[in-house]
């Protein structure tokens, strides 16, 4: 959010348009009706995955679609970040684009091109409470603070940890006091 210029003005406004304020009781009819939110979270989370390496361990020999055989109890990591940004699958994979989540965008889009909690029945079981828990904090954290970077430096990631670890990336909140104009 504060990597990306505008994207957190456009989330708040979209906040104040549908009324949300210190005050909010938040129910599922009020999340799904945050379209660009939805579309943000989802951006975010194919640009940085917050688990890039979810290891599977083989049960049995199999053998893949394109003949690929797989030992049995061998470690399967799909590489989920090389899968959000194959140029084959996204246009422009690094820029960040919340429009490729608009559905003339989506609509055709391979269902396993996005896989931020991985799929079938080995994905996250904790997907759809992760996804409200994110939908809920970050409206409720922007429409109380004003966010910003606290360096310019580039960011770099510890190599070694499963899940997707900056090393020195801050971020600085100020209380918000000032909040835009509901849209006409």
């Amino acid at each position: 959010m504060v990597t990306y210029p505008g994207e957190q003005d456009r989330l708040l406004q979209e906040l104040v348009d549908h009324d949300v304020n210190s005050e909010t009781n938040w129910d599922t009819e009020l999340i799904q009706s945050l379209i660009y939110l939805e579309k943000f979270v989802k951006e975010t989370q194919r640009i940085h995955n917050p688990s890039y390496q979810p290891g599977r361990t083989t049960k049995q020999e199999v053998i893949i679609p394109g003949g690929y055989r797989l030992p049995a109890n061998k470690i399967l990591i799909p590489a989920l970040y090389a899968i959000h940004t194959n140029p084959d699958l996204w246009d422009s994979p690094l820029r960040f684009d919340t429009s490729r989540w608009n559905p003339e965008n989506a609509k055709d889009r391979h269902r396993c091109a996005y896989l931020p909690f991985a799929t079938g029945p080995r994905g996250c079981i904790g997907f759809n409470f992760a996804l409200q828990e994110v939908k809920v904090l970050l409206p409720e954290l922007l429409y109380r603070y004003e966010f910003s970077r606290a360096s310019t430096e580039t960011i770099e990631y510890d190599p070694e940890f499963q899940l997707i670890r900056p090393l020195n990336f801050y971020v600085r909140a100020r209380k918000r006091t000032v909040w835009p104009e509901k849209s006409k």
